[in-house]
């Protein structure tokens, strides 16, 4: 998505496409890294999607800030509790 030179960009999935090319795209596999809010092992984190069946859209951000989280986040991510 970085190639559109646009930097943010919401592509709406639920739309037709005209495209054959786009089409086959969306409803093929692509690897894609999927983590909750907590650190895991990276190779843990990818996995094979059909992107058209699990998203409605995608979304692209060319930059952003980290977050820093709060004492109790960092608490409940050590018990492995919440989300």
């Amino acid at each position: 998505m970085s190639q559109t030179n646009i930097d943010n960009l919401i592509l709406d999935l639920r739309a037709p496409v005209a495209s054959t090319e786009v089409f086959r795209w969306l409803h093929s596999p692509h690897k894609v890294y999927l983590t909750g809010w907590f650190n895991s092992s990276p190779a843990a984190c990818i996995q094979e999607v059909e992107v058209s069946r699990w998203y409605d859209g995608l979304i692209f951000i060319k930059q952003t800030t980290p977050t820093r989280p709060t004492a109790n986040a960092l608490k409940t991510v050590a018990r492995r509790e919440g989300l």
